[in-house]
């Protein structure tokens, strides 16, 4: 993990973004379908669709198993698609007990379902998950504010920024993460993490603060051409503070 806490970190502005399919529900919808079509065939999600690649997962896993994580904190991975952040974070904390998700494809509330209840079945008694289908553009949150101790998204704020109401949609997500999300307590808690393969370290800063406080990020490699350098991907954790 970088060092926290810079003295004043510089902002720039996002990125311009033209709408995609990759921001529509039916492009999601139709990739969990197939996903949980192949669940259903060979017992696994292996070979399919993994956001930013395996070793993106396991890093991103590791930098927030390292904010310390308590066994009774609530984690929220927020767009969690087939599950796979909530999924390995489990397997690497077997006394996490409170790990929820929250996405708006049914398929891929399905698919997380049948991947539980295959691969966690000694969790079945009192399982350690939550999975919730939940449009936070449209509808009332399935939670009260100040719940979740930590929240994760890797590739929401992508998807919908390639939306053709981006804006809009940008505003309502910053919002739900704050409402959320506990302030912290002490130096500890109240944590945000979000991983990007769209917004710069310095972009999320511009769009998250000063609602959110800027705790650490992860150091990916740098890339130069043409002149400019910078990372394919950007991981950085936020912090809530007091109210």
């Amino acid at each position: 993990m970088a060092d926290s806490q810079p003295s004043t970190p510089q902002t720039e502005s996002e990125p311009d973004f033209e709408s995609s399919e990759l921001g529509t529900l039916q492009h999601w919808e139709d990739v969990y379908l197939r996903e949980l079509d192949c669940f259903h065939d060979r017992g696994d999600t292996e070979g399919q669709y993994t956001w930013f690649g395996e070793n993106c997962l396991t890093t991103v896993v590791d930098f927030v198993l390292d904010l310390q994580i308590l066994p009774d904190w609530k984690i929220l991975d927020w767009g969690t698609g087939n599950g796979a952040f909530l999924f390995k974070l489990a397997g690497e904390r077997p006394d996490l007990r409170h790990l929820h998700a929250v996405d708006y494809s049914a398929a891929s509330v399905a698919l997380c379902k049948a991947v539980e209840e295959s691969q966690f079945k000694e969790d079945q008694a009192q399982s350690r998950f939550v999975w919730n289908k939940w449009d936070f553009t449209e509808e009332d949150s399935p939670y009260t504010p100040d719940y979740f101790d930590v929240i994760h998204d890797k590739g929401t704020l992508d998807a919908i920024s390639v939306n053709e109401a981006r804006e809009e949609k940008q505003q309502q997500y910053k919002k739900r993460i704050v409402e959320l999300l506990k302030p912290k307590v002490g130096t500890s808690g109240g944590y945000f993490v979000i991983t990007s393969c769209n917004f710069t370290k310095e972009a999320l800063l511009g769009l998250l603060q000063p609602e959110l406080m800027y705790h650490s990020h992860f150091p990916w490699p740098v890339f130069k051409f043409g002149g400019r350098e910078g990372s394919k991907v950007s991981t950085v954790c936020f912090q809530k503070g007091q109210h």
